[in-house]
């Protein structure tokens, strides 16, 4: 149990607290709605992080499968144009656009992979 001694220290702690969050508010500063935004901009920060991440993956699928060559990508931009008319590259997908693009490499990939075990094994 908290002796009256502790019980003062907290409530004097608590009272700190209270008047130090009253006199920023009053000076236009809001802790909490500051702790909000910075923890809105960790999320859109590894967000970023993640599109780069699938980014990255659609461009080394899109060179395993033979779209995107030194001396041209006009493969690569027509499957992109075929599945989302109107673009050229992925960084002008949107997130799910983006997403689907990815999956679509790694299916077809999938699928080279399944071709090529069947014309080992027939042979």
């Amino acid at each position: 149990m908290m002796n009256l001694m502790e019980w003062a220290n907290s409530l004097v702690a608590r009272l700190r607290f209270i008047l130090l969050r009253a006199a920023l508010r009053a000076a236009g500063f809001d802790i909490v709605s500051t702790r909000r935004i910075c923890n809105q901009a960790k999320e859109a920060q590894s967000t970023v992080r993640a599109r780069e991440q699938e980014r990255a993956e659609i461009h080394m699928l899109a060179q395993g499968l033979g779209l995107l060559r030194r001396e041209s990508r006009s493969d690569y931009e027509r499957v992109i144009a075929t599945f989302f008319p109107g673009h050229k590259s992925s960084t002008t997908l949107s997130d799910m656009d983006h997403r689907q693009l990815l999956n679509i490499l790694r299916a077809w990939k999938c699928a080279r992979a399944v071709q090529k075990d069947r014309a080992v094994t027939a042979a």
